[in-house]
This record gives structure tokens, sequence and C-alpha cells, in this order.
């Protein structure tokens, strides 16, 4: 029979192994390296060297359990500097190896008409050192201008806000932990209004997955949310981009009370 301590070991292996954090539709949280394509029947990859309990400090926990404890010091902050910089220590950020993550904070003005959140933000992003800066920016920015609204004046963010890879498709109880970090950069930030980027982002936020349509008007803590496609869903198609442009002009109405 197996022992306790090898049992554990495995279950946090289990916890921790994996390649890409993915959602089962909408747009993949993680995006491939730009200019490499997968040939159809390559050779597998060489095996990654997985995460082992000795490369993360988990205090005899599991990285869920100590992420939870992580939330419950993120919730006494009262200051946005201090926020993100205590993110790059959260332990779902660090499977990668055991420093502190790279962790891209949002950006925008506090108290804004409009909080703009993606799943996750795309390595261009990283690159460029500023939320929604690259191609989902540029398309989005360009949206918003025929909107009357400005993407600038919004606070830009991510639910999953490292470049590094979460290690396996997202857990519900860890989807449960995104879900309330958002809450407290919702409380500093105080935004009027929510708008959500993708499926997927919404699946996080509401621990279920709902339907475009359902989501609008719906709320998140207590703040009047609207979704609209993720940029690179409207980037491939075309009518898809149109509906968007229409939602946008009705939220700039709601906005601006027109």
């Amino acid at each position: 029979m197996i022992g306790v301590e090898a049992a554990r070991a495995l279950q946090l292996d289990a916890e921790l192994g994996g390649d890409e954090l993915i959602f089962t539709d909408g747009v993949p949280m993680v995006s491939p390296a730009r200019g490499v394509a997968s040939p159809m029947h390559a050779a597998p990859p060489s095996p990654r060297p997985r995460t082992t309990i000795e490369t993360v400090d988990l205090r005899g926990k599991s990285p869920v359990a100590l992420a939870s404890e992580q939330l419950n010091s993120l919730r006494a902050i009262a200051d946005l500097d201090d926020f993100f910089a205590a993110l790059g220590d959260l332990v779902l950020y660090r499977s990668e190896g055991s420093g502190p993550a790279t962790v891209l904070p949002g950006a925008g003005p506090v108290n804004p008409k409009l909080l703009v959140v993606a799943g996750r933000f795309q390595p261009d992003d990283f690159e460029l050192g500023a939320p929604l800066s690259g191609k989902c920016g540029e398309i989005l920015g360009s949206l918003f201008s025929e909107a009357s609204l400005q993407l600038n004046l919004c606070w830009r963010t991510a639910l999953y806000k490292s470049s590094g890879s979460l290690g396996h498709a997202m857990l519900p109880r860890e989807k449960a932990i995104f879900r309330e970090i958002f809450k407290v950069e919702v409380a500093l930030v105080r935004p009027e209004r929510i708008l959500v980027l993708g499926a997927p982002a919404l699946d996080v936020l509401f621990g279920q997955k709902l339907e475009p349509a359902q989501a609008q008007e719906m709320e998140f803590a207590g703040i009047p949310l609207s979704m609209v496609w993720h940029p690179l869903q409207i980037a491939a198609d075309p009518a898809k981009r149109e509906e968007t442009l229409a939602q946008l002009k009705a939220l700039e109405k709601k906005i601006h009370g027109k």
C-alpha cells in the first residue's frame, strides 16, 4: 500500500503538473508563441521538467490551501501597488519555480466609468509592459473609438496576471480564488461598470458557463456587468465585430446616460 507521504507527493504533483492553462471553450487562456506552428504529424515534444514539492514552498499544504491563506492577506491590502506586489508571491502563480512570478498589474484611472477585464493577458502585453497594449488592445481600441469610448480612460486588467502557465486546466476551486482576488481589485479600483472580454473570463467570474446574452446586465460584486467577444475572436469573425460594435455603442449610452 502506498504511504501517506508518497500519496501526498503524487497529489501535489498532479495539481502542479501540466503544460498550459486552457479553458474548454472560447479563446485559449494561453496563446502559442508567435510564428510557431504545430506540424500535423510532428514528433511529440520532449517532456518538460515537472514542478516538484521542493520547487515551491508549500509549507506542508496543497497549493490551493496555501493560496486560500494568501487570499485572506490580499483582502487586507488597501493600496493598489501593494496589492499587485503581493500577487507576485501567490503560490498559484509560482508553479514554475520558487521565485516571485512575473505579474502584469492592471492599469488605468481609479474610480473609472468602466473596468475592462480579460481572462488573461497575451504575450505581447508582457513584452510592452502594459495591459491590453498589444494586438488585443489595438482591436479593442479601434472598436471603442468607433463607439465614442476611450480605452485609455478605462481600468484594464485580467483575471490571470502571470506570464507563466498555471500548469493545468483551471480547477473550480482555483477559479474561485482568482474570482475572489478580482473582487479585491474591483474594491480598490471602484469602477462604475465592468466589461468582460470573452466567455472563459465570464466562466471564472461566475463559476459556471453562461450564454453571452445571459451576462448582459448581470452584476459582479454589486457592479453592473456586460460582456463582449474576446478581441481575438472578433479579429477572426467580421460578424462578431459588428455585433460587438453595436454592444459597445449601447454601453456608451448607458455610461453617459444618453
